[in-house]
């Protein structure tokens, strides 16, 4: 015969089973309704945080159709759909009463673009390809040369030949930023990294030589630029950080064309105009000694005839 005590506790599993069974049971049902029931079916879908992107676009992408129970809707599946555009850095979606989809989207723009082959690459803060065009005209964005990219896809981050460089590259400007310079920048030139220079948005060229001790680079520039004269071909050389030299950039000799006059040979220099001149000055004296040797002979032949 079983003593009270195991009797208790065989009570006490079979309440414990059937209180599970009964939430199961309630639980299931609650989830039936939740999903079945007309009364979450989608009304609407909202989208807010757009900018760059109609939301007609976004709406399409998310494929969400109304009357569509909104807790039968796949949130992952609708951030990957809307994150195929390159200029969508987030989405948050969000199931509201009375049913409706909200879609809130963080949009990104592009900050910067490389040379790569034939075209441009733009990208991100974070490096993140945004597009490829194959001119820069009209692009107000930070120029950055010296980067080796490859395997460029857009959508995706950048890959490059020699990250140890490309780590320093983002470590300069990242010190830029955190100074407040990086704005002032329209072009960083890495091609060298014993030789780098910036050129800010005024013409200003700035020379950094190496990109060691960058911080104090950085904060010697920052206390230099309000007292020089920031116009293209001036120059500040922060080579040795400690005695910063402001100075003007040599002018280099500019190539002039000489008009051509129709009728004239065109394929004269003012080199060959000047040489055919010469020859001609010479020719004229020879012929003018020549003639005054001849004059001085009939004379003398005159007076013998005498």
């Amino acid at each position: 015969m079983a003593s009270p005590t195991k009797q208790k506790r065989k009570r006490r599993r079979a309440i414990l089973r059937r209180r599970l069974m009964l939430f199961t049971l309630l639980l299931l049902m609650i989830l039936a309704v939740l999903l079945f029931t007309p009364w979450f079916n989608i009304r609407s879908v909202e989208v807010v945080g757009n900018d760059q992107i109609p939301t007609e676009k976004i709406v399409q992408l998310a494929a969400i159709p109304e009357g569509t129970n909104m807790f039968r809707i796949s949130g992952s599946r609708v951030r990957r759909a809307i994150m195929q555009l390159p200029e969508i850095e987030a989405v948050r979606m969000q199931r509201l009463l009375p049913p409706k989809i909200r879609l809130t989207i963080t949009e990104t723009y592009p900050t910067m673009y490389f040379p790569y082959k034939s075209a441009y690459v733009l990208t991100n803060e974070n490096g993140k390809v945004m597009s490829m065009q194959t001119t820069n005209d009209g692009l107000d964005l930070l120029y950055i040369t010296g980067v080796e990219l490859k395997d460029v896809k857009v959508n995706k981050n950048l890959t490059v030949q020699d990250t140890e460089k490309f780590d320093i590259i983002i470590e300069t400007l990242r010190i830029l930023q955190d100074a407040e310079l990086l704005s002032e920048v329209r072009s960083c030139h890495f091609d060298n990294l014993s030789d780098c220079h910036l050129y800010l948005t005024d013409g200003l060229k700035i020379i950094l030589g190496t990109t060691d001790d960058m911080e104090y680079k950085a904060s010697m520039l920052k206390s230099i630029l309000p007292r020089v004269n920031r116009v293209e071909g001036c120059y500040v050389d922060l080579t040795t950080p400690s005695r910063a030299v402001y100075g003007t950039l040599p002018e280099e000799p500019k190539e002039e064309e000489v008009p051509s006059t129709e009728g004239e040979d065109e394929t004269k220099t003012p080199v060959t105009e000047a040489k055919e001149a010469e020859s001609a000055d010479a020719e004229t004296k020879t012929n003018t000694e020549e003639k005054t040797k001849s004059t001085q002979t009939a004379d003398t032949s005159a007076d013998a005839a005498v």
